[in-house]
């Protein structure tokens, strides 16, 4: 069997359409996820203090509330939807508790308000150097002696720096401290994106080897896929607006069939003598179709599936679990990652038809500009398709 490159491309593509939707699906949820909690800001306040009010605990009078108090610290509170995100509905705003993210400018200049009752600019500069961490984690996640903040100490008092000089190499050192705050939120939501992407993949159902074997032998779905692509590429809607947009993003996976409920799709249709009968189209993700030519679930045109459902149950379902996983790890990547994939194919494929002089509809179908979302382009004739599974 010959491979051709241009097909192994449109393989890939019809993937990275399905993850770049999922993706989008997974960032929305995510990003309310951690809204309604305030992630972000729980995280910050926990950063400054284990690593600020620690280190000034004898006998400073220090604390995140007093902080917050400030006025360049209070007015960074940022603007969420009331009632978890349901006031979007209503219009209804409010101030989040916490503060998600300080510059450190900006916290160097409250430390040093803080020190207001210092006689010598001096002694500020010491209280405010006190606040830096006694220590750092390392890559392995142990404490290493922050040398810097004992070195800062001993030449306050040889006058090398002014006031001034003295502020900007504090924000200096603040800010690799801020960086680690968001450094511990940026694992955190990577942690919980891998889950929900998982969750997403288990819930739908989309299996990543299946799709790929259905892409090498179905023309029509990476027409589909090659369309989709396009409106992707074309679409003017912010990234904000396409995740709210669920109802779209799940539309396009399910005209593209790859989902997979785990419950049954049944349809419900009368036969000659007037009676109903009950046709399974699709099986739980978990169940194993049996392996019947005149199935209405049975994917036709994927050797894959067909020789996959020959297989006892034991192998069939790893081969599936497999699949599934594969798509929970790769929708993780995020829809920055897909969207530069499907550029770059679409790039190359642009390329090549320059190269061959076709034009992309002689290869792929006829484009079709994407009018506000992914229902734009209009599905083959369903006496095309082939089955769904």
């Amino acid at each position: 069997m010959t491979i051709s490159l241009s097909q192994v491309a449109s393989v890939v593509l019809v993937l990275a359409v399905v993850y770049y939707i999922m993706s989008m699906i997974v960032s929305g949820v995510t990003k309310w996820v951690l809204e309604l909690f305030e992630t972000r800001g729980k995280i910050l306040e926990d950063f400054l203090k284990n690593n600020l009010v620690n280190a000034a605990s004898a006998g400073k009078k220090f604390s995140i509330e007093e902080l917050k108090k400030l006025p360049q610290i209070n007015s960074l509170r940022p603007v969420r939807y009331a009632a978890g995100g349901l006031g979007r509905l209503f219009g209804k705003t409010k101030l989040s508790d916490r503060v998600e993210r300080i510059e450190p400018k900006v916290l160097v200049d409250a430390l040093f308000d803080l020190e207001g009752t210092a006689a010598d600019w001096r002694d500020k500069v010491k209280n405010v150097i006190g606040l830096l961490p006694d220590s750092i984690p390392n890559i392995s996640g142990k404490p290493t002696p922050f040398e810097t903040k004992s070195a800062l100490e001993k030449i306050v008092d040889q006058n090398y720096y002014t006031f001034d000089q003295w502020r900007e190499k504090l924000e200096t050192h603040f800010g690799s401290v801020m960086d680690q705050a968001a450094q511990q939120f940026g694992a955190l939501a990577k942690t919980r994106v891998l889950w929900f992407s998982l969750i997403l993949a288990f819930a739908l159902g989309v299996d990543s080897i299946q799709i790929a074997g259905r892409a090498w032998y179905d023309p029509q779905l990476t027409k589909k896929a090659d369309t989709y692509a396009q409106s992707i590429l074309q679409s003017e809607e912010t990234q904000d607006e396409q995740q709210a947009d669920l109802e779209a993003l799940y539309g396009t996976l399910d005209d593209m069939a790859v989902i997979n409920l785990p419950w049954a799709v049944q349809a419900e249709a009368k036969n000659g003598s007037g009676q109903t009968e009950t046709t399974i189209i699709s099986y739980p993700w978990y169940v194993q179709p049996p392996l019947e030519a005149d199935s209405p679930y049975q994917d036709l045109v994927s050797p894959y599936t067909k020789w996959s459902l020959s297989q006892p149950y034991g192998l069939w379902l790893l081969l599936r679990l497999l699949g599934l996983i594969i798509t929970g790890i790769a929708v993780s990547q995020g829809s920055s990652f897909w969207y530069d994939i499907i550029r770059q194919i679409k790039g190359e494929q642009k390329k090549a038809d320059a190269a061959t002089g076709e034009t992309p509809g002689a290869v792929t179908g006829e484009i079709v500009q994407a009018q506000g979302g992914y229902y734009a382009p209009p599905p083959p004739p369903r006496d095309e398709e082939p089955p769904r599974e």
